[in-house]
């Protein structure tokens, strides 16, 4: 991604994972606080992916067993 689109900062809500990813990739890391305006905006975007993907899902399920969620990907 670094490649594609170029180096920019990378906010999270402070989850360990991601200031040692961060660092490797050379990246500038920083924490939004829970209750300020980016927080609340994250949050809902987050959770409409969530909801969006869970659409999907529900009227495209894997009827096979042991799948690879081929119909993901096409």
């Amino acid at each position: 991604m670094v490649r594609k689109y170029g180096k920019h900062s990378v906010w999270s809500d402070g989850a360990t994972v991601y200031p040692e990813a961060c660092l490797r990739l050379g990246l500038k890391h920083q924490v939004y606080a829970q209750g300020e305006w980016l927080y609340d905006i994250m949050e809902r975007a987050v959770q409409t992916v969530k909801d969006r993907t869970e659409g999907f899902d529900d009227y495209f399920p894997c009827r096979k067993r042991g799948c690879r969620q081929q119909h993901i990907w096409s």
